[in-house]
């Protein structure tokens, strides 16, 4: 009832939908004759996931839906029509379930040989249960683990991506201010090429001095 209920969510995640599959296939008929619990309404719940869930989860359920058949006779067309669509799928292994749970029923032995392979799994004891359940649940905390571990691992690159692109600009720019204020306007390059006379005469006809006036003079003067 609980995996029932779980599944019946449209929102309900990837483990849970491939537990309430295997479960549903089952010991689902334990349940089937509950109100809104058929098992037409079992396939629903399930068949509403089955196209966003991994191949692996889909392989699952496609033999949850070979047991349906077995089970609930109202549910052989349109679970049938399921693996006829599977059987030409290019996914194998999906393909390959198809193509014998197709089979199945015209295997020599016919419904007798159908409900020998699909009986029940043996129970486990209560223990194995839980260690089973509890390994299910360590794998999906382990996934997240990764998942995190991931997701930080690409924030520090773009991190240091962002840095050595800001430090690169820094430099680039503190190296063109330098470049501006080394290098001289062009009156003073003028100035610096020439000699200390012509210097003179430079600064002398910008003060009003005889431009012929000697340095010597200048500084006499």
């Amino acid at each position: 009832n609980k995996m029932f209920d779980i599944v019946s969510n449209k929102y309900a995640n990837e483990i849970s939908i491939a537990l309430a599959a295997y479960l549903l296939g089952e010991i689902g008929e334990n349940i089937f004759q509950e109100p809104g619990k058929s098992g037409y309404d079992q396939f629903i719940a399930l068949q509403q996931h089955f196209s966003r869930v991994s191949i692996k989860v889909q392989a699952i359920i496609l033999t949850t839906y070979v047991k349906f058949i077995n089970l609930y006779p109202d549910t052989d067309d349109v679970i049938k029509g399921i693996f006829h669509k599977y059987s030409l799928s290019s996914q194998l292994e999906l393909q390959q379930r198809s193509v014998e749970y197709l089979i199945l029923p015209n295997v020599n032995g016919g419904r007798t040989l159908m409900e020998s392979v699909l009986e029940t799994m043996p129970g486990l004891s209560e223990e194995k249960s839980v260690n089973a359940l509890y390994s299910l649940l360590n794998k999906e905390k382990e996934t997240d683990k990764e998942k995190e571990k991931e997701k930080n691992e690409k924030e520090k690159v773009i991190a240091k991506v962002s840095t050595n692109t800001n430090t690169t600009a820094s430099t680039k720019s503190n190296n063109a201010n330098e470049t501006i204020t080394k290098t001289p306007s062009l009156k003073e390059a003028n100035l610096l090429s020439l000699d200390e006379d012509d210097v003179a005469q430079v600064n002398s006809s910008t003060i009003g001095i005889p431009g012929s006036i000697t340095s010597q003079q200048l500084k006499s003067w």
